[in-house]
């Protein structure tokens, strides 16, 4: 992994919820089907609070290593 090139970028608030919006719109994923626990979302909460952080982490391949 080149560690020198990781870049966090901070997102805006607009740029949240348009990120919220789009995981959201895939339902099998992010909720459960049914009441059962077979049933439950394929993504689990913590994999979830990934993808809404207040900033993306990136790596800059811009440039010589």
């Amino acid at each position: 992994m080149p560690w020198g090139r990781v870049r966090a970028v901070p997102l805006t608030p607009a740029v949240r919820a348009a990120k919220r919006a789009a995981v959201d719109c895939f339902g099998t994923q992010v909720r459960p089907l049914g009441p059962l626990p077979d049933d439950r979302a394929v993504l689990p909460p913590e994999v979830l609070a990934h993808f809404d952080r207040d900033f993306e982490v990136l790596l800059d391949m811009s440039g010589p290593a």
